[in-house]
């Protein structure tokens, strides 16, 4: 449970046992206002008041301090690239792009190839063992799961617990009209059994006129 949700269910309760302690110090001094006319009692009771007031006061000075210091809200979820399948002994994970997700891209025209070459990705593999790759690809996938941008990056060999980064302009275009969502991201790495690996994210882009 959140540190405020916590604060804020203690406060209730500490509430509610100060109204019963009140109830109970009102209800003793007016018993013994009626029996013994002794006014002494008033006092007592307001000393029992002030004792239990106090950490009330300094509970609440804490409530609102924790909101002050409460966590911000979650980003923007269409600036994300989140992770959501993956298969292969090659660890495959998005680093950066030269426009950044949740960007709208315009200028394309009326066909989303006018907007090829526009973008680069930039990976960084972590692979198990040494190996060559005969390519790498990487597809864009509309919300209609077409790969309406796709780039490939020719063999090159990978190390054995050797990271390495590899940046691939998405270069080619299938006839997707524009505006275009973006919405899924896959990456491809093709090889032997040792080397063939996939990943998938999820990701938002638009493409427009």
């Amino acid at each position: 449970m959140p540190r405020v949700k916590v604060i804020e269910a203690f406060r209730r309760l500490y509430w509610r046992t100060v109204w019963r302690v009140c109830a109970h110090c009102l209800r003793s001094w007016l018993l013994a206002e009626q029996a013994t006319k002794d006014r002494r009692v008033l006092p007592h009771a307001i000393r029992t008041l002030v004792l239990v007031m106090a950490p009330v006061l300094a509970l609440a000075g804490c409530g609102n301090h924790a909101a002050a210091t409460a966590p911000s809200p979650p980003s923007d979820p269409t600036v994300q690239v989140t992770p959501i399948e993956s298969s292969g002994p090659i660890r495959i994970s998005f680093v950066g792009a030269n426009i950044s997700p949740g960007n709208t891209v315009s200028g394309c025209g009326g066909l989303i190839e006018g907007c090829a070459g526009r973008l680069q990705m930039t990976f960084q593999l972590d692979p198990s063992f040494d190996g060559p790759v005969l390519y790498m690809r990487v597809y864009l996938h509309a919300t209609n799961m077409i790969a309406c941008l796709w780039g490939e990056m020719p063999p090159f060999t990978v190390r054995g617990r050797v990271a390495s980064m590899v940046r691939i302009p998405i270069a080619n275009a299938d006839r997707c009209g524009t505006p275009t969502t973006i919405a899924t991201m896959a990456a491809v790495v093709e090889g032997p059994t040792q080397i063939e690996s996939r990943q998938t994210w999820s990701l938002h882009y638009v493409f427009a006129p």
